[in-house]
């Protein structure tokens, strides 16, 4: 039996004065929040030159499911972001990915 190999980006919306925040000043917290979008966009596109991986965007917050969806498409799948901080919600991806990413 093959395994897939699975890659994830931890995402969080990129809503001003939410992101990049160490970056204000010198930018606007708009411009980090702008900047924080294309280093997402930046990110799937390179994930998405994988072949064969099943690919995730484990997302924050909650409700932007719509938002996540509409920047990576069909290419990979959502996971709501779960814990209270960051090494919780890694532990909380890896079982949920790695069984979505092995064959059935």
């Amino acid at each position: 039996m093959t395994k897939r190999l699975a890659l994830a980006v931890m995402a969080k919306r990129p809503q001003a004065g939410k992101v990049k925040t160490r970056l204000c000043p010198p930018l606007t917290p708009e411009e980090a929040a702008q900047l924080a979008h294309c280093f997402l966009l930046d990110k799937l596109e390179q994930i998405r030159r994988f072949p064969s991986v099943a690919r995730f965007v484990a997302f924050s917050p909650p409700d932007a499911e719509d938002f996540f969806h509409a920047q990576a498409g069909e290419a990979f799948s959502l996971l709501p972001q779960r814990g209270v901080d960051l090494g919780e919600r890694l532990s909380d991806l890896s079982p949920v990915s790695w069984a979505q990413a092995s064959p059935q």
